[in-house]
């Protein structure tokens, strides 16, 4: 029975330091292929992220200049104020 139970323990130790070990290789496996992803898509982030910048500085400028040329038009100046607040 003791050699059993000795048997039972040492199965347990090694299910213990498989389970560590795949632990450890699938978190490693992860955290690399997290890596590789924003490796390989953050560039066109960035990218995407500095064009949509430019984009609203644009449109806030166009704005922003139909508002000078136009400051009291009835019909369009009104509503021409809040994009440049929402930009």
């Amino acid at each position: 029975m003791d050699e059993m139970l000795r048997d039972l323990q040492h199965f347990s130790d090694a299910v213990q330091e498989y389970k560590g070990t795949a632990r450890t290789i699938i978190k490693r496996t992860y955290a690399a292929r997290v890596k590789d992803l924003n490796d390989k898509y953050e560039p066109q982030i960035e990218a995407n992220e500095r064009e949509a910048k430019e984009r609203r500085r644009d449109a806030i400028a166009m704005f922003e200049a139909f508002l000078q040329k136009y400051p009291n038009d009835k019909r369009w100046t009104q509503d021409a104020k809040f994009p440049p607040a929402e930009l």
